[in-house]
């Protein structure tokens, strides 16, 4: 049965080719914007899952409710996995809680909040 480990949103991940050791740099649940709709530069998501061996999907959703804003879909061979995520660009609407959901083939595994406010 797979379970999903974790869900961090930072600014970078650097995953080390040596060791395999991961750094995530300034993490973070919310994000300040002096209006809305608000367009974020950069953010990068690390999900972390631990699933049957075989082939997989993966998929990733921000949203609002029941509004999609963005979505990324990966595939994987595997048991142990962990999937860094970069977003560019996105476009909040407006403020308030976003999802970060996590899907692993087409089941939904958990989510991680983010905020929105205005400055």
């Amino acid at each position: 049965m797979a379970k999903l480990n974790s869900i961090i949103i930072c600014e970078e991940a650097v995953l080390s080719k040596e060791t395999n050791n991961l750094s995530l740099i300034n993490t973070f649940d919310s994000i300040r914007a002096t209006g809305f709709p608000a367009r974020h530069p950069k953010f990068v998501v690390v999900a972390s899952v631990i699933a049957d061996e075989g082939s997989h999907t993966e998929r990733m959703v921000i949203k609002k409710g029941d509004t999609e804003i963005i979505s990324a879909q990966n595939n994987f061979t595997g048991k142990s996995h962990r999937w860094i995520s970069h977003f560019l660009g996105t476009l909040f609407p407006e403020e308030g809680l976003y999802e970060i959901a996590y899907y692993l083939d087409g089941i939904f595994l958990g989510s991680a909040p983010l905020t929105l406010n205005k400055q």
